[in-house]
């Protein structure tokens, strides 16, 4: 078990748009969406962003962690994309990643409110080949501790085309 992981707070955000500007803060369109269209043309959903935010109490700060996202399907197994050479890659990224501690003085009576924070885009700017009228679930995980994941749910919406005529 982790103490940076059990101390952390991570929020999930879908959006229709996300990024971080060059002052650290998000900027997300669209936000909260738990339904991603699907377009049956390109075979892929449409476009899509998630927002992570993990901040950990300012005792722990500066800290070194890894985290991890990745995009499970119904059946708990990792959603897999289409690799470079063909073959198919899951979809989970893990990275080791650096919290400050904040650059200000803290007064003591607000230590337990301020902390060190660092977020991230994963952009799905061209979509990804999801099934359509599928379950999905974000998961983000810190510090290798399996005790303590946090969740965002969505599925994927879209009807099959019906028939031509004529």
């Amino acid at each position: 078990m982790s103490d940076i992981a059990q101390a952390a707070t991570v929020n999930i955000v879908l959006a229709d748009f996300a990024n971080n500007d060059a002052g650290g803060k998000g900027n997300i369109i669209g936000a909260g969406i738990t339904l991603v269209g699907f377009d049956f043309q390109q075979g892929v959903t449409s476009k899509f962003a998630i927002w992570i935010s993990v901040r950990i109490p300012i005792e722990f700060c500066p800290a070194e962690f890894p985290l991890e996202m990745a995009i499970v399907d119904a059946d708990d197994n990792l959603v897999s994309l289409p690799g470079p050479a063909g073959e198919s890659q899951p979809l989970r990224i893990a990275q080791i990643v650096s919290v400050e501690r904040p650059n200000v003085q803290v007064p003591a009576a607000l230590r337990d409110h301020v902390g060190g924070q660092i977020q991230f885009v994963f952009d799905f700017n061209n979509g990804l080949p999801l099934a359509p009228n599928g379950r999905y679930e974000v998961r983000v995980r810190l510090d290798g501790d399996d005790s303590r994941t946090w969740k965002y749910s969505f599925a994927v919406v879209g009807q099959a085309p019906g028939p031509v005529v004529g």
